[in-house]
């Protein structure tokens, strides 16, 4: 499904941007690489990203894809579409996903994703 012409929300005064202004003044060119990579899904069709839960017009994707992140480790958001409000936000923010630790940060991941649907 295109969400090119959803309202993407603003974190500020959101855990979520809290957790982005952390990583934008402790890594700057990684909350740069992520934020290239939210600008990227939020411009393409839902069906080429990682959804990590659907429930009714709530979905959860990772952004970037999983499969990326599981060779290149990187910072990454959980990002919470509601097709309803036409609305895109940003649930929670991993500094540093991937690697060794992915099958656990994956299993964190659908459990942020379940209390935020």
């Amino acid at each position: 499904m295109r969400i090119n012409d959803y309202e993407f929300m603003n974190p500020q005064d959101t855990e979520a941007g809290d957790q982005l202004k952390r990583l934008g003044r402790a890594h700057p060119l990684a909350a740069e690489r992520m934020v290239h990579a939210l600008e990227k899904f939020a411009g393409t069709d839902t069906g080429l990203a990682c959804e990590v839960i659907e429930a009714g017009d709530v979905e959860v994707y990772l952004v970037p894809p999983r499969w990326v992140l599981v060779h290149i480790p990187d910072s990454a958001a959980l990002i919470r579409v509601n097709h309803a409000s036409k609305q895109i936000d940003i649930v929670e923010i991993f500094e540093d996903y991937g690697g060794i630790d992915e099958p656990a940060q994956w299993e964190q991941a659908k459990e942020l994703a379940l209390a935020a649907v």
